[in-house]
Parts: structure tokens; C-alpha cells; sequence
């Protein structure tokens, strides 16, 4: 039988003083050092390009920060390069706080045992992917008119490989930190599942309450992230290891990104279609929890039947 996943914090050192230090190391190496990078990367760029193709640059803070801005904002592909640069300092951050405060391998994130089931990783990503399209392709049938064609190839091309490698980056580092440190941290505390699953899924749903899809409904959005904290919570649970969560978090944005992106966006992409007008939010949060019902009975419900 194979180990509990929540049974991998008790592996190394875990101390709560390493947990806590643990946390502001992740926190400060996104909001701080990912920013300040991002900032440093973007600038070089900005006086690089400036410098080859002869563009003046200002010298007043005020009008270089707003040239600076026109820079990044010409470009949606730069403009998700320099975005992604946070997440690396995080994944680098979490890398460094398992490895080295709490002694232990970075695999045991994602399962006890320190294994790797590639093929249920896949598994995730594919059915979560084909019930995107499926809800999707529904969707643009009823009501056509929300979705404008904004595909554009000079741009979409050198954005498909650059999506395809950061955002399993990205949505990884988001699982490590939510789904496999802060989970298995707090079942130190409590191995009461449900307070496990509602205490990440409010650590999840908070960093999200800045986002400008908010201005949807306030309630129903931070429920939406709330209810995908406790969909990536009760699959890792459930399924005793992390590769499902990791799958379909990265299938989702990459759909996103790549395909169907929505106007208000916190990262606007050339995706083929954009959603001009998301709707009500309480449907769009009804249709959220059919999907993920479809995705759980798909991996769990059926078991019953097949015995």
C-alpha cells in the first residue's frame, strides 16, 4: 500500500518555525525579488531595443516609466516572459526551502514515496483539457456573439512554445506551494480533511482577490477560486499524490492562454478566441462545479463499477 501524502512532512525537518520561514521565503521571492527582477529584465530589454532601432529615451523617471509601459504592453509575448519571471523566482524559492530547510527531496511534493506517475499527470491534463473544449464548443454554439476571433499568427507562434514551457512552470509552482507544502505542513496540525481542504483553498483563493476579473462579482469570483482551492485539494487527497492537480491546472491555463482567453484577463494573450463578456458569474461558477464533478467521476466514480 502506499504512503499517505500527507504522511511526507514527516520526512526531514519540520519544525512549524521552518514552515513559517518557509512561507515569507516564497512570498518575499515572488513579491519582492520576482518583481524587482522582472523590473531589472524589462528595463534592459527596453534600453536594448531602444538603443538598436535609434528610439529616445527619457530621462524624467515619469515618462521613462510610461515608455517603459508602451514597451511591454506592444508586445503580449514580452509582456508574458517578463510576467513569468515571479514564478521562477518562487519555484526557486520553494526548490530551496524543501531542499535545504527542510532536508528533504522536492519529489515529495508531489508524492510520498518520491515517485512520479507520468502517466496519471498526462491523464489530468487531457481530460481536463477535453472537457474544456467540450463546454467551450457548447458555449460558442448558444451565444456566439460574447466571443470575438483575435488570433494573430506573428504573435500567437512565437507565444505557443513560451506558453507550453512557463505555464506548467507557473501552475506547478502554485501546486507545490498550495497542494504539496501547505497542505501536508498543515496536516501536521489536524488530519481532519476537511479543515485541510478549506484552509489551503482560502490560502488559494487570496492572492487571486487582485485580479481584475473580480469586478465580474466580488462573492461569486473569489468563491470560483475558492471552489478550484478545494477541487485541487480533494484530488490530491483523494488520489493520494499530486500529479492530477498538476495536469489539469496546467491544461486550464495553457487553454486559456493558447485558445479561449477572456477580456479581463490578468494576463491578455492573442489566444484564437476572446471572451468579450464572461456573463453572469453565478452560471459560470454553476457550470465550474458540473466540470470538475464530470472530472472527479471520471477518475474516482467509476471505480464502484468496475469492481
Amino acid at each position: 500500500m502506499s504512503q499517505n501524502f500527507l504522511d511526507a512532512a514527516n520526512q526531514g525537518k519540520n519544525d512549524w518555525w521552518r514552515y513559517l520561514l518557509g512561507v515569507f521565503f516564497v512570498v518575499f521571492s515572488y513579491w519582492y525579488i520576482g518583481s524587482l527582477t522582472s523590473g531589472i529584465f524589462a528595463t534592459i530589454l527596453f534600453l536594448v531595443s531602444s538603443a538598436v532601432n535609434g528610439n529616445e529615451v527619457s530621462s524624467l523617471p515619469s515618462e521613462f516609466q510610461n515608455q517603459l509601459e508602451l514597451y511591454l504592453q506592444a508586445s503580449q509575448t514580452r509582456y508574458f516572459v517578463i510576467y513569468s519571471i515571479p514564478v521562477f523566482c518562487a519555484s526557486l524559492a520553494i526548490f530551496l526551502t524543501i531542499n535545504w530547510l527542510h532536508k528533504r527531496k522536492i519529489q515529495t511534493l508531489i508524492s510520498a514515496d518520491s515517485s512520479l506517475n507520468f502517466q496519471r499527470l498526462i491523464s489530468g491534463f487531457i481530460v481536463w483539457l477535453m472537457i474544456l473544449i467540450a463546454f467551450t464548443g457548447v458555449d460558442y454554439l448558444i451565444q456566439p456573439q460574447v466571443y470575438s476571433w483575435t488570433f494573430d499568427l506573428a504573435q500567437w507562434l512565437p507565444l505557443f512554445p513560451l506558453v507550453l514551457v512557463l505555464t506548467p512552470i507557473q501552475t506547478s509552482a502554485e501546486e507545490f506551494l498550495y497542494r504539496g507544502y501547505l497542505l501536508q505542513g498543515l496536516g501536521l496540525l489536524s488530519r481532519q480533511r476537511v479543515v485541510l481542504i478549506i484552509v489551503t483553498s482560502l490560502l488559494f483563493m487570496l492572492p487571486h482577490l487582485s485580479n481584475p476579473e473580480m469586478q465580474r462579482g466580488e462573492i461569486w469570483v473569489a468563491l470560483q477560486y475558492f471552489s478550484w482551492g478545494v477541487f485541487f485539494s480533494a484530488l490530491t487527497l483523494k488520489d493520494n499524490r499530486l500529479e492530477l492537480s498538476l495536469g489539469a491546472h496546467a491544461a486550464n491555463n495553457i487553454f486559456a492562454f493558447l485558445f479561449v482567453n477572456t477580456k479581463d484577463s490578468v494576463i491578455t494573450t492573442p489566444a484564437v478566441l476572446t471572451i468579450n463578456d464572461p456573463g453572469d458569474p453565478k452560471v459560470g461558477l454553476v457550470f465550474f462545479w458540473l466540470m470538475i464533478a464530470i472530472f472527479y467521476y471520471f477518475f474516482f466514480g467509476r471505480r464502484k463499477q468496475t469492481r
